[in-house]
């Protein structure tokens, strides 16, 4: 994103803030889509950052500190260091989660999402992989590599020495130990197909047309939270990860299920929905043509935003 664009933080001339006792009702809605993909690619929790995101608003225009001069400026900084506060909790409690902690999918469909600021949305892959960052890294790496802040707004932003930001950043990259900006992944709309493809040959039990899509290295993640069974073991390999698909859209797929291919983060995915209410949700990464990560939820705490039209 280009410099430019960015109207959030350092705008001296935040026109948008001087009719804020008259337009409070059109602020909000402009104010949650500009700070939501923020606190949300920080947490990884679309339900905890909308809450995030709505308690310091609510904070801001109850209280109104006289003291802010840059409105903007002041939600942005806030929004950012109450998520890393929110992420560090949310760390300690993942200690006793049962099984893998996934990110919540977040629909991208330009007709569900109407755009709005899904630019900034990152990627689901992404997403997963930023979990080996500790929160205030991630905040670093984030706000530099996807919003190309500045250090010396990285700094401002978190109360650090620009020398901190930069090792921040570092310590980021050596853990992430791998390219980090995903565009060597393929993303591109002519996948969905090949998951078409993919879900007739598992129900028609054509094994080899269903290996003939996974890489030699593929591997399933399933987080189903405390509610639902799941696996809790990283599947790898196309014959393991082939029988648990069949299993998938066998044994565990109810009768009058509605299979839907759609976007989710910007990758291609699978939702299964029964009366109308999504129970689970297959996000894929492909990487030269072939399935190499499957990523599934069916945590239903963190499928509720894939029911809301």
């Amino acid at each position: 994103m280009e410099s430019g664009n960015r109207s959030v933080l350092f705008d001296t001339n935040s026109q948008i803030m001087q009719k804020t006792l008259k337009d409070l009702d059109s602020l909000l809605p402009y104010f949650k889509n500009r700070l939501f993909p923020y606190a949300y690619n920080i947490i990884g929790d679309s339900l905890a950052a909308e809450d995030l995101v709505h308690d310091v608003l609510n904070k801001y225009f109850i209280e109104t500190p006289s003291h802010v001069r840059q409105p903007e400026s002041y939600l942005t900084r806030s929004v950012i260091n109450n998520a890393i506060n929110y992420k560090n909790l949310l760390k300690n409690k993942l200690e006793t989660y049962p099984g893998h902690w996934l990110p919540t999918p977040v629909l991208t469909e330009d007709v569900i999402y109407e755009k709005a600021d899904q630019e900034e949305i990152l990627n689901y892959s992404l997403l997963v992989l930023l979990e080996k960052l500790n929160p205030r890294e991630r905040a670093v790496f984030i706000l530099k590599e996807t919003y190309e802040y500045s250090h010396e707004e990285i700094a401002e932003i978190l109360g650090i020495k620009m020398e901190h930001s930069r090792q921040l950043l570092k310590r980021s990259k050596e853990k992430l130990n791998r390219k980090t900006d995903t565009s060597h992944f393929d993303f591109g709309s002519g996948h969905q197909e090949t998951l078409s493809q993919l879900t007739e040959a598992i129900l028609s039990n054509n094994l080899e047309q269903v290996k003939s899509v996974l890489s030699e290295d593929v591997k399933t993640i399933s987080d189903g939270g405390e509610q639902v069974s799941a696996a809790r073991k990283i599947l790898s390999g196309p014959d393991r990860v082939c029988k648990f698909l069949q299993a998938i859209y066998g044994k565990y797929l109810p009768e009058s299920t509605e299979v839907k291919y759609t976007w989710i983060n910007f990758q291609p995915a699978i939702t299964f929905s029964l009366n109308g209410s999504v129970f689970r949700c297959m996000m894929f990464e492909f990487l030269d043509g072939k399935i190499q990560h499957i990523y599934i939820v069916v945590n239903p705490d963190k499928l509720q935003k894939l029911n809301t039209p």
